[in-house]
């Protein structure tokens, strides 16, 4: 059953940040939008350029779906193995959750 829930997760972020990188690469091609590079772009600015169709922003969120799927996934495991009494392989998972966490945070 565990890994169902995983695989409907995994595949779930996947397809979400394809579809919202579609969803962008159009915005950018239909209805001609000005496509220049942000350097950085904060959450706030991704949501209201999610609402406004702004086809970077677009891009950035799906790229940032495909960089927190495996972190949902990790999160999934290590409160499915709480819920088992299997406290090693969760303190595991939040070794691999925290490390991964702070790598993405700092930017690589």
């Amino acid at each position: 059953m565990m890994e169902r829930n995983l695989s409907v997760v995994l595949k779930s972020g996947g397809l979400l940040s394809v579809a919202l990188m579609i969803i962008g690469i159009g915005e950018g091609l239909f209805l001609h939008a000005d496509m220049e590079h942000t350097p950085y772009t904060d959450l706030g600015e991704m949501f209201s350029g999610l609402v406004s169709f702004d086809p970077v922003q677009t891009l950035y969120a799906g790229v940032l779906v495909l960089i927190i799927t495996p972190l949902c996934g990790l999160f999934y495991m290590m409160v499915h193995f709480l819920m088992k009494g299997s406290f090693r392989y969760s303190l595991m998972c939040l070794i691999i959750f925290l490390m991964l966490a702070i790598v993405i945070v700092q930017g690589g």
